[in-house]
C-alpha cells in the first residue's frame, strides 16, 4: 500500500504516504516520514522513528526510546517503556502516559486519556473530556461529565452512568440495567445478549462484539459493521464502515483494517471484495494476490490492463496522467482531478468523458460539440441534464447546484437555479408549479416572491422560515425562526424588518429599541462589542464574532462594516479606508474586489483564495493569488501568462523561490513544509510545517516573523517567550490572544477561545484566568476585578456573578 512512495524490503511496506520504508521486515504506515529500524515503524506522520523495536505512531514528533513510542501528536516520548498517545503534551513517568490532549500525565501508572484535563489518582483515569476522574478504580470516558462510583463508568457523552456494573457507551442517553447498555447513539440498548451499536467501546457478551454505527447486528456469527474495532467471534474480524458482511468469506467494506479469514481483503473503502482475486476498492493500500492493484483511491482494479486510479498514473496502451480518475480504454477515460490528451480533449475535475458529446462530469468541464460546464453533475443529452453544482449551456439553460432538471418547466433543485419558463433559484429545495415551492436554502421568483433559507412558503403571506427571508406583504428576514403576523416574530438567529426593527442572534425582540441577544451585546449608540450579533445605530456594523471599536476601525470575524469604509467581510479585518485583510469576504470601495479567503492590499495587489479580482488585473482564480500582471500564486489552478505555471497545491514566484503546499523545497533554503511558505533563510510563514534555521519553531497553522514574535495556530514557540497555543497569537512577552491555548509568562492564564489583554483584563470563552481576578467562565467576559458578563459560566470574584444556563 503506497501513496506517492516506494516500498523497499523483502516483505511488505503496507502504507507509505509521501515517504519511504527502509528495513527488512515491515514499515506499516508512513505519512511524510521515514521508517528507520530493523523491525517495525508502524505509523509516522511528519516524524521519524528512531529505535530498534517499534515506533507505532508519531504525528509531528519523534520517538526517543528503545521500546515503543506508540502515538505522539506534537509531543515527545520521554521514558524507557511506553508513551502511548500525547497530543500537545509530554509524557512524564517511567511506565505509560496513554493519551494526553492539552494535559499532562502525573503518576506512576497510567493516565489513559485526558482532554483538557488532568488525571489525578494512582490507577487509571481512562478518558476525560473537559472533566475529571474521581474514584480509585476507573473512569473510562467522560465527556462534559463526571464518573462517580467504584466500578466502571465506561463512556458517557453528556449523560450519566447509573448502575453498579457497566454503562459502556452512552451518547446523549442513559444506561439503565445491571447487564449491558453497550453503545447507544441517540438510542437505547434492549436485551442482555446483542450489543446493537458500539461506538469506540467494547462489547462484553456471550457471542459477538459487533461495533455497529447507526445499524443493527442480527445473528450470532456475523460482525456486520465495525468502525475502527475488532470483532472477536467464530468467523471474521471484518472492519466494516457503513457496509454489511455476508457469509464467512466476503469482507464487503473495510476502512483501514485487515480481514483475516479464508479470503483476504486487505483494505477496502466503500467498496466490495468479490472472490479470491478482485480487490474492488483500495484506499492507500496494496492488494497482494493473483492480480496486483498498487494504488486505488475510490477506484477498482478489474484486470491486468484496466485500472481505475485516483491520485496515480497509468502507463500502458493509452498513457494518461491522472489524479483521481480512471482509464477504461484507448479513448474513453473517466477522470477525477485530471486531464486526458487524446482524440477527445477534456479538462475534467471529478468527471467522466463517454464520447465526443455525452459527458458525465463532476467538478469539471467538457469542451466539445455540446458545451457544458458542470460541477458534480451529468449531461444526458442536448436538453436533459442532471446536475450537481454545475451549469449546462445548451437548448435548456439551467445553472444548477446539486439539483436536477427534468424538462423545460419542472425542476427539482438542490443548491441551484433554473432559468427557463419558470424561473426559480433554489438551494436545497423543490419547485412543484408556478406558485407553490418548498425550499431549503433557495429563492423562488414568481407570483409569490420569497427568498428562503431552510424554510417553506405556503401562500402569499404566511411563511415559516428557517434561515431565510420572505419579501411580500409581510417583510421578515428570519434565521431559524417563524413569522406569525405583520409585527410579532419569535426569532432564533434572525432579523425582522418591519414596525419593530431588530436583528437578533439566538434571542427575542422585546420592543422597538431593546434587543436581547445571546452571544452578543449592545453597549450604546456607537460602541458595541458583539459576538454573532449586529448593532443598528449611528455607526452601523453587522458583526459575527467580531468587535467594533469606533466609527472606522473594526476587527471582524464573519461580519460586515457599513460606515465610512464599506466592506463586507467574512473572517477578515478592516484597518482603514482602503486596506482590508479579508477571508471569505468582499471589499466594495476604491478597489472593487470580490474575495474568498484572500487579502486586498491596494488598488492592484490582491491575494485571493477561491475568489476573483475585477480591476486593473483581471484574474479568475481557484485557491490562488494574483500579485500583478505576471506573478501568480496558485493552489489547484493554472496561470497562462509570461510566467506559465500549472500548479497543484503550490506556487511559483520566480526561478528559485517557491511556496509549497504539501511539498518540499530543496534550494537556497531547505525547508519541509506542509501548507506553508518560505520567504528567505530565516522568515517563514508555516501552516502545518517546520523550519529548521536560525529560529527553530514547530508550527501548526501559524507564522514565525522573527526570533520572538510568532502568530501561532495550533503550534508551539520555544524561544524568549514560551507559550503553548492552540489557535492563538503571541504578540510579545505579556500580551497574548488565545484560542484554546495557554500562556505561561508574566500573566498565567488557561484560555479556551479567549483573549488576555494584560494582567487583569481578559475576555474569555470557555476558559479560566488565574490571576488578580479568578474567574471560571463559559462564553463570558471579565472587564476588571468586579464586572463580568457571563453566558453559561460563573464568576468567583469579589462582587458580580451573572449566569445564563448555569446549574
Amino acid at each position: 500500500m503506497l501513496l506517492l512512495g516506494e516500498a523497499v524490503g523483502p516483505t511488505v511496506s503496507r502504507l507509505l504516504l509521501l515517504g519511504e520504508a527502509v528495513g527488512p521486515t515491515v514499515s506499516r504506515l508512513l505519512l511524510l516520514g521515514e521508517a528507520v529500524g530493523p523491525t517495525v515503524s508502524r505509523l509516522l506522520l511528519l516524524g521519524e522513528a528512531v529505535g530498534p523495536t517499534v515506533s507505532r505512531l508519531l504525528l509531528l514528533g519523534e520517538a526517543v526510546g528503545p521500546t515503543v513510542s506508540r502515538l505522539l501528536l506534537l509531543g515527545e516520548a520521554v521514558g524507557p517503556t511506553v508513551s502511548r498517545l500525547l497530543l500537545l503534551g509530554e509524557a512524564v513517568g517511567p511506565t505509560v502516559s496513554r493519551l494526553l490532549l492539552l494535559g499532562e500525565a502525573v503518576g506512576p501508572t497510567v493516565s489513559r486519556l485526558l482532554l483538557l484535563g488532568e488525571a489525578v489518582g494512582p490507577t487509571v483515569s481512562r478518558l476525560l473530556l473537559l472533566g475529571e476522574a474521581v474514584g480509585p478504580t476507573v473512569s473510562r470516558l467522560l465527556l462534559l461529565g463526571e464518573a462517580v462510583g467504584p466500578t466502571v463508568s465506561r463512556l458517557l457523552l453528556l449523560g450519566e452512568a447509573v448502575g453498579p456494573t457497566v454503562s459502556r457507551l452512552l451518547l446523549l442517553g442513559e444506561a439503565v440495567g445491571p447487564t449491558v447498555s453497550r453503545l447507544l447513539l441517540l438510542g437505547e440498548a434492549v436485551g442482555p445478549t446483542v450489543s446493537r451499536l458500539l461506538l469506540l467501546g467494547e462489547a462484553v457478551g456471550p457471542t459477538v462484539s459487533r461495533l455497529l454505527l447507526l445499524g443493527e447486528a442480527v445473528g450470532p456469527t456475523v460482525s456486520r459493521l465495525l468502525l475502527l474495532g475488532e470483532a472477536v467471534g467464530p468467523t471474521v474480524s471484518r472492519l466494516l464502515l457503513l457496509g454489511e458482511a455476508v457469509g464467512p468469506t466476503v469482507s464487503r467494506l473495510l476502512l483501514l483494517g485487515e480481514a483475516v479469514g479464508p479470503t483476504v481483503s486487505r483494505l477496502l473503502l466503500l467498496g466490495e471484495a468479490v472472490g479470491p482475486t478482485v480487490s474492488r476498492l483500495l484506499l492507500l493500500g496494496e492488494a497482494v494476490g493473483p492480480t496486483v492493484s498498487r494504488l486505488l483511491l475510490l477506484g477498482e482494479d478489474v484486470g491486468p490492463t484496466v485500472s481505475r486510479l485516483l491520485l496515480g498514473e497509468v502507463v500502458g496502451p493509452t498513457v494518461s496522467r491522472l489524479l483521481l480518475g480512471e482509464v477504461v480504454g484507448p479513448t474513453v477515460s473517466r477522470l477525477l482531478l485530471g486531464e486526458v490528451v487524446g482524440p477527445t480533449v477534456s479538462r475534467l475535475l471529478l468527471g467522466e468523458v463517454v464520447g465526443p458529446t455525452v459527458s458525465r462530469l463532476l467538478l469539471g468541464e467538457v469542451v466539445g460539440p455540446t458545451v457544458s460546464r458542470l460541477l458534480l453533475g451529468e449531461v444526458v443529452g442536448p436538453t436533459v441534464s442532471r446536475l450537481l453544482l454545475g451549469e449546462v449551456v445548451g437548448p435548456t439553460v439551467s445553472r444548477l447546484l446539486l439539483g436536477e432538471v427534468v424538462g423545460p418547466t419542472v425542476s427539482r433543485l438542490l443548491l441551484g437555479e433554473v432559468v427557463g419558463p419558470t424561473v426559480s433559484r433554489l438551494l436545497l429545495g423543490e419547485v412543484v408549479g408556478p406558485t407553490v415551492s418548498r425550499l431549503l436554502l433557495g429563492e423562488v421568483v414568481g407570483p409569490t416572491v420569497s427568498r428562503l433559507l431552510l424554510g417553506e412558503v405556503v401562500g402569499p403571506t404566511v411563511s415559516r422560515l428557517l434561515l431565510g427571508e420572505v419579501v411580500g406583504p409581510t417583510v421578515s428576514r428570519l434565521l431559524l425562526g417563524e413569522v406569525v403576523g405583520p409585527t410579532v416574530s419569535r426569532l432564533l438567529l434572525g432579523e425582522v424588518v418591519g414596525p419593530t426593527v431588530s436583528r437578533l442572534l439566538l434571542g427575542e425582540v422585546v420592543g422597538p429599541t431593546v434587543s436581547r441577544l445571546l452571544l452578543g451585546e449592545v453597549v450604546g449608540p456607537t460602541v458595541s462589542r458583539l459576538l454573532l450579533g449586529e448593532v443598528v445605530g449611528p455607526t452601523v456594523s453587522r458583526l459575527l464574532l467580531g468587535e467594533v471599536v469606533g466609527p472606522t476601525v473594526s476587527r471582524l470575524l464573519l461580519g460586515e462594516v457599513v460606515g465610512p469604509t464599506v466592506s463586507r467581510l467574512l473572517l477578515g479585518e478592516v484597518v482603514g479606508p482602503t486596506v482590508s485583510r479579508l477571508l471569505l469576504g468582499e471589499v466594495v470601495g476604491p478597489t472593487v474586489s470580490r474575495l474568498l479567503l484572500g487579502e486586498v492590499v491596494g488598488p492592484t495587489v490582491s491575494r485571493l483564495l477561491l475568489g476573483e479580482v475585477v480591476g486593473p488585473t483581471v484574474s479568475r482564480l481557484l485557491l490562488g493569488e494574483v500579485v500583478g500582471p505576471t506573478v501568480s500564486r496558485l493552489l489547484l489552478g493554472e496561470v497562462v501568462g509570461p510566467t506559465v505555471s500549472r500548479l497543484l497545491l503550490g506556487e511559483v514566484v520566480g526561478p528559485t523561490v517557491s511556496l509549497l503546499l504539501l511539498g518540499e523545497v530543496v534550494g537556497p533554503t531547505v525547508s519541509l513544509l506542509l501548507l506553508g511558505e518560505v520567504v528567505g533563510p530565516t522568515v517563514s510563514l508555516l501552516l502545518l510545517g517546520e523550519v529548521v534555521g536560525p529560529t527553530v519553531s514547530l508550527l501548526l497553522l501559524g507564522e514565525v516573523v522573527g526570533p520572538t514574535v510568532s502568530l501561532l495556530l495550533l503550534g508551539e514557540v520555544v524561544g524568549p517567550t514560551v507559550s503553548l497555543l492552540l489557535l492563538g497569537e503571541v504578540v510579545g512577552p505579556t500580551v497574548s490572544l488565545l484560542l484554546l491555548g495557554e500562556v505561561v509568562g508574566p500573566t498565567v492564564s488557561l484560555l479556551l477561545l479567549g483573549e488576555v489583554v494584560g494582567p487583569t483584563v481578559s475576555l474569555l470563552l470557555l476558559g479560566e484566568v488565574v490571576g488578580p481576578t479568578v474567574s471560571l467562565l463559559l462564553l463570558g467576559e471579565v472587564m476588571g476585578p468586579t464586572v463580568s458578563l457571563l453566558l453559561l459560566g460563573e464568576v468567583m470574584g469579589p462582587t458580580v456573578s451573572l449566569c445564563y444556563w448555569y446549574n
